[in-house]
């Protein structure tokens, strides 16, 4: 996982390999950080991801609250195949801001 920020721009995260209950702490942290750091919106790229669970589709619901109480934008960009289905099962879609591009 890396943060990617800068002045004027989103602060983008890229999550890769799999994120499950084992894990999913550190994902929540590091949202947590980009989020509260962040000062034009985050951005989450999925495009690496091979396997999300629960536990981690509940760290980018934080995520995504978090900016939103900051008045931030928040998106996720590139899903996964896996990361796809895992979102749209849980039905975290209604939540989660997708690029339009597979919304």
């Amino acid at each position: 996982m890396s943060i990617n920020d800068g002045p004027g721009v989103r602060t983008e995260v890229v999550v890769q390999g799999e994120v499950d209950l084992s894990n999913a702490t550190m994902l929540d942290i590091k949202l947590t950080y980009a989020c509260s750091r962040a000062s034009h919106g985050v951005v989450v790229d999925l495009a690496r991801l091979d396997f999300v669970d629960a536990a981690g589709l509940c760290a980018l619901t934080n995520a995504c609250r978090l900016c939103r109480i900051r008045g931030l934008g928040f998106e996720v960009v590139n899903p996964s195949n896996a990361a796809l289905r895992a979102i749209r099962a849980a039905d975290e879609d209604r939540l989660l801001p997708l690029d339009a591009a597979v919304a």
